[in-house]
């Protein structure tokens, strides 16, 4: 039962009025987005096009004045000790068909709060797939950024970032460790349908690079500014140069692709 003030009819004509409105309005700024995200000017929008676009997404509308391929990521302040990572990172055996794949949920605290677990072909194309479909079945809402432990994983099967982050509309860190003269020599000697992994690849861009507990963090971002990304690395980057959900998410994954990996008799889960 809900106990209020009745509320007053609203003439059909009233509403008729306020919806042609609503979409003349949406026809307009549609023009308008367009014209930003061509350009690559998106970020100089006067300030009446962002109330409009972000009251848009509120009603459920955003749908209809988005660009296509434009990605929409709501803030996130990692600055907040509760803010959850999920870490990813991957464990594989040559010679054996499927590598694990794991995720750890962790609050910038180190506080963990969640795993999940999935399986990437070894020598595949399917890790970006099994990515986002681990993701969306973890069925957190609460989730912040995703943090990877590389995304050339699994014998060159390669993550691609930018879809990852259009799927997940998530902030997304993908880190490594050392410097790299480029893959394309071993697609190509490797692979005989190189050229799709050579093109996801290619995607991918150019690294940048952070310095954490005096290590050199090589790192590629959607979504936050280069600061953020630092700053946030040196928060959760307790020893070395791993962060902790990442070194977590790592642990669990050999854990579990040793159990795997172990005849049936010796299999011991530690």
């Amino acid at each position: 039962m809900i106990v209020g003030t009745p509320l007053k009819p609203i003439p059909c004509s009233k509403v008729r009025k306020k919806i042609k409105n609503i979409l003349g309005v949406s026809s307009i700024l549609n023009k308008r987005v367009n014209q930003f995200y061509q350009q690559n000017r998106f970020w100089a929008a006067s300030s009446w096009v962002t109330f409009i676009l972000l009251s848009c997404f509120s009603c459920g509308l955003f749908h209809v004045v988005c660009p296509p391929g434009l990605v929409v990521v709501m803030g996130v302040n990692l600055s907040k000790k509760g803010v959850r990572v999920l870490g990813v990172a991957e464990s594989f055996v040559k010679g054996f068909p499927h590598s694990v794949l794991a995720g750890v949920v962790m609050r910038k605290d180190l506080m963990i709060d969640g795993f999940c677990v999935t399986r990437v072909t070894v020598g595949g194309d399917d890790s970006t797939e099994k990515l986002i479909e681990m993701v969306k079945k973890l069925g957190r809402d609460d989730l912040g950024l995703l943090l990877l432990n590389g995304c050339i994983i699994s014998w060159f099967n390669i993550i691609d970032l930018g879809e990852v982050h259009k799927e997940l509309g998530l902030p997304l860190i993908c880190v490594t460790y050392r410097e790299s003269k480029g893959i394309d020599k071993y697609l190509r000697e490797y692979f005989r349908d190189w050229e799709k992994k050579h093109m996801i690849y290619k995607r991918l861009g150019g690294r940048a690079v952070a310095t954490v507990n005096g290590y050199p963090v090589f790192y590629y971002s959607h979504g936050l500014e280069k600061e953020e990304v630092e700053r946030f690395l040196a928060q959760v980057t307790k020893h070395g140069r791993v962060p902790e959900p990442i070194r977590v998410a790592r642990l669990l994954a050999r854990t579990l692709r040793n159990m795997v990996a172990a005849p049936r008799e010796e299999m011991v889960l530690c």
